[in-house]
């Protein structure tokens, strides 16, 4: 059975940050975003389902992109998001798809 989502263990700032993913199958590339924050001083766990990812390319949402295919996740990322400026700080203890 495949994964449902991401889970994240995490601290930082007040920040808002996405979780990205990269899905290859049969020659055709789709990247994900999962906006979540602010992030808090405290460790706390961000649970991500892939039904709330949206599919994204440079910048712009892409509708009727097909579900998140598990097996085929090749790239997992993280990013700042809303164009913030300026210093930041985040720490990742664990990072894990869950089921």
């Amino acid at each position: 059975m495949g994964y449902t989502g991401v889970q994240l263990k995490c601290r930082g700032d007040v920040k808002y940050y996405q979780i990205r993913l990269r899905v290859s199958h049969k020659d055709v590339i789709t990247r994900y975003k999962f906006e979540f924050g602010p992030a808090s001083p405290e460790w706390k766990v961000i649970t991500a389902p892939f039904d709330q990812f949206t599919a994204t390319f440079r910048g712009r949402d892409i509708i009727n992109a097909p579900a998140i295919d598990s097996e085929h996740i090749d790239e997992v990322g993280l990013l700042i998001s809303k164009r913030q400026l300026g210093e930041f700080c985040f720490h990742i203890r664990d990072l894990q798809l869950v089921n």
